[in-house]
């Protein structure tokens, strides 16, 4: 078994409850994501295996598994981890019979959709899925486990693709033919506003469409979240929170920023010339207090440098065997003042000595 592959809660140590169905989805490094691509070259480095479960995120100890890390340094381990992932995400994608339960004949449940790992986190709420009342963590796994996987989300894209192309489509019909523009400005860009306007619209019409499809099956079956959810285009969603977030940050950025600045002001009551220049004044000394200690370090590094090599030399001289005693005895008491003991308590002669022990 390699690394990052553990299929049941017994290979986990029973730390939370896992299976072969869901292993896809609680495994970060079968994320076809950037965060997937963190944690499993993280984990080909580590010899560990990172969960999301119950709203946390577990990291166990795989070093007894196989790591097929390869490369000499650190780039090519880089590389190799890369390439193990892109190898494990794309053979994992189609998933296995064998995640479907013994005696079932679907589909087998393939690597999650990017980024929709991260709704583990939401270990919250009492939501009704049938009978039970769960988590929108627990929801969002049971979810998975019906199929709700990244190949379902490629089929998900394609209404999504198509009501944008045929958006765009009468968009340059309409500049061309109607507008008589040239056809160098009939290219759809998001410099286009009415263009902009035109796919928020169009996603909106779309998500409203699918959540009220979704919401009707849910009340259908007696309120099940899980239905509801089940039902949703995802990326249509997705899509949509992007477009509204790029039209947001293109009419009100400036707006925003200039706010800011504004508000930076303010707080720092700079609004007269001459306030201005004296907190550029009072910058500039704390510039040239900077630089005077900056010195002052330097000139005390120096010193204790120097300080410490006279010390050492002189502890190696005194320990020589190649100098007599009385090189030995000179260089000890040039330690012994080195180190700052008092003159009056360095023996200096025999006579010194003699009467230290007597």
């Amino acid at each position: 078994m390699k690394i990052y592959d553990q299929k049941s809660t017994s290979e986990v140590g029973g730390l939370f409850n896992i299976a072969a169905k869901n292993h896809h989805y609680k495994s970060l490094s079968h994320s076809p994501d950037i965060i997937g691509l963190f944690f499993s070259i993280l984990d080909q480095f580590m010899n560990t295996s990172s969960f999301l479960s119950d709203g946390q995120l577990i990291r166990i100890d795989s070093s007894d598994k196989e790591s097929p890390l390869k490369g000499s340094n650190l780039p090519a381990k880089l590389f190799s981890g890369f390439c193990n992932w892109l190898g494990h995400i794309m053979s994992d994608m189609a998933g296995s019979s064998g995640n479907r339960g013994p005696g079932s004949t679907g589909r087998g449940t393939g690597v999650s959709i990017p980024f929709m790992e991260l709704f583990q986190l939401s270990d919250f709420g009492k939501l009704q899925v049938g009978k039970d009342r769960q988590t929108l963590a627990e929801v969002m796994t049971r979810v998975f486990q019906e199929g709700y996987d990244l190949r379902f989300g490629a089929v998900m894209a394609i209404p999504v693709l198509i009501e944008e192309l045929m958006i765009k489509a009468i968009w340059v019909i309409r500049q061309r033919f109607f507008e008589n523009k040239n056809w160098s400005e009939c290219i759809p860009t998001k410099q286009h506003a009415d263009l902009r306007i035109m796919l928020i619209v169009g996603n909106s019409t779309l998500c409203l469409i699918d959540v009220t499809d979704a919401a009707v099956r849910g009340v259908v079956e007696d309120g099940n979240v899980m239905v509801f959810i089940l039902h949703l285009n995802y990326v249509a969603w997705v899509r949509l929170i992007m477009l509204v977030l790029r039209e947001l940050r293109i009419r009100f950025g400036p707006v925003i920023s200039d706010a800011f600045r504004k508000f930076e002001e303010e707080i720092l009551y700079i609004v007269t010339p001459k306030e201005r220049a004296n907190i550029q004044q009072f910058y500039d000394r704390l510039q040239q207090l900077d630089v005077s200690h900056e010195i002052l370090l330097r000139e005390f590094t120096i010193q204790v440098e120097q300080e410490y090599q006279l010390i050492y030399h002189e502890i190696e001289e005194t320990f020589s065997s190649k100098n007599s005693t009385a090189v030995q005895a000179e260089h000890s008491m040039a330690l012994a003042k080195a180190c700052g003991v008092d003159d009056s308590k360095i023996m200096k002669d025999n006579k010194d000595l003699d009467d230290f022990f007597l």
